[in-house]
């Protein structure tokens, strides 16, 4: 059985739960787009968490992105998805193991952070668990071997200071630091508000920078949605990211369903969109007019 999963710190906490349950054979960090869009090969035995439903799976963790599916279909597919406030939980909740009482302390903290829990210390200053989860790119799954490192990390019960310590992750972590300094510059440079909207756009970089987004609602606190705009694709195209407030819960549309709308997805609190360049702007008013 393969193990698909998202590298970043509730897809490694799903991986090192499931790896103590079943026989896994691999492990591979993939992006919701590659699940979506059929790049990876999946087998019926396969495992997904953390990622979009694949009808070749044979067991399937998630916590968004289960209400369109089709009744019927599921009845095959073991695992666990609906409401939670992570994936880890539903993971947790499904095995309900005592072997998984060791992990009970990341698993607070990952369901804190993905239920957007956030305070302006962990923005500013994150430590533990939180500088883990930010110093983490899950756009980048081809990262297999510091993936790998951090679940036996993870299954070893250590904590996250222990994995922080690790030179590699050290680095990261420094790294993350450097290139969050550089966003917060860039970002009272490139933002303006729309209404309730932060807008901010990278389009004139060509390497954009790279930050906690949550300090987009630190710097903005009257917002309620973060909109970024990137150009992708050796600006062929433009890539729009928005995720909702964790301060101001004002914002009632379902972000994923909005974005479905432009040929993207996403989750209730967050979603993204590629767009042709050539009529960016218009679908980016349009997009600003339904938030």
């Amino acid at each position: 059985m393969k193990l698909i999963t998202r590298l970043d710190i509730d897809g490694l906490l799903c991986a090192a739960m499931i790896y103590k349950k079943q026989l896994i054979s691999s492990i591979r960090f993939a992006t919701p787009k590659q699940i979506e869009e059929r790049f990876i090969d999946i087998e019926q035995n396969d495992c997904i968490a953390h990622l979009p439903f694949h009808p070749d799976a044979g067991l399937w963790f998630h916590h968004h992105d289960y209400e369109l599916l089709d009744d019927e279909l599921m009845r095959r597919v073991k695992g666990k998805w609906g409401q939670a406030k992570s994936t880890a939980q539903l993971v947790y909740d499904y095995y309900d193991s005592p072997d998984f009482e060791q992990h009970k302390p990341i698993l607070d903290e990952v369901n804190r952070i993905y239920s957007a829990e956030i305070t302006e210390e962990d923005i500013l200053d994150p430590s533990g668990w939180m500088l883990l989860y930010c110093s983490l790119d899950p756009h980048l799954p081809q990262d297999i071997d510091l993936g790998e490192k951090i679940i036996k990390y993870i299954c070893d019960g250590k904590t996250a200071d222990q994995i922080l310590d690790i030179p590699v992750i050290a680095e990261k972590a420094i790294r993350y630091y450097k290139s969050n300094k550089e966003f917060e510059a860039e970002l009272v440079d490139h933002t303006e508000m729309h209404g309730k909207v932060i807008v901010s756009d990278f389009r004139g970089h060509d390497k954009p920078p790279r930050g906690n987004r949550f300090l987009a609602f630190q710097k903005y606190p009257k917002g309620n949605v973060f909109l970024r705009i990137d150009n992708i694709g050796k600006k062929h195209q433009v890539l729009v990211s928005v995720s909702k407030s964790v301060f101001d819960h004002s914002c009632e549309t379902h972000l994923g369903h909005l974005m479905s709308l432009f040929a993207g997805g996403g989750a209730e609190g967050a979603g993204s969109c590629p767009l042709k360049r050539n009529n960016a702007d218009e679908s980016i008013e349009r997009i600003i007019d339904f938030l």
